[in-house]
């Protein structure tokens, strides 16, 4: 093992000469590996690699949809809007408001449940994609005053 520290140790070994074929002819012009061209396995792996599809474009998967936006205000023990009506297999984007106090967002039976800020405080939002056509029932998750229990709404999923 050479291990080179600062100065070139080029002065100490002999000059390269470019290796030379039987017949005289350079060797940095076609490499051979046993009396063959290595350029020739090169090309097979190349072109087998296209034909097989590993280069083609088309098999990128395709984009998931983009969701559908659904603007959701809260404020005084209901939610604008309250009946909400998408087909099946639309990925839905809620942005959630408060028009006054902090509230909360569940949908009953799902993984969604979240807090609303108060007003001026910022938007939040949830990506849902509802499972199965249906109606789903979305509530206030955060004791907001007298009227709390009425602050439902409807998400009506058809096929």
């Amino acid at each position: 093992m050479t291990i080179m520290t600062g100065t070139s140790m080029m002065s100490k070994t002999k000059p390269m000469t470019t290796p030379m074929m039987k017949d005289s002819t350079p060797m940095t012009t076609t490499l051979r590996r046993h009396g063959r061209p290595v350029l020739v396995s090169v090309s097979l792996i190349a072109w087998a690699a296209v034909v097989s599809g590993r280069f083609d474009a088309q098999q990128a998967p395709p984009a998931p949809p983009a969701p559908h936006v659904i603007d959701v205000s809260a404020e005084r023990f209901a939610f604008t809007p309250s009946e909400i009506k998408v087909k099946a297999g639309t990925p839905l984007e809620f942005r959630l408001r408060s028009d006054d106090t902090s509230h909360g967002f569940r949908i009953l039976d799902t993984s969604v449940n979240v807090r609303i800020p108060k007003r001026g405080k910022g938007v939040t939002t949830v990506v849902f994609e509802p499972p199965k056509p249906g109606r789903y029932t979305f509530e206030c998750s955060k004791l907001c005053g007298a009227g709390h229990s009425f602050m439902r709404g409807t998400l009506i999923v058809t096929e």
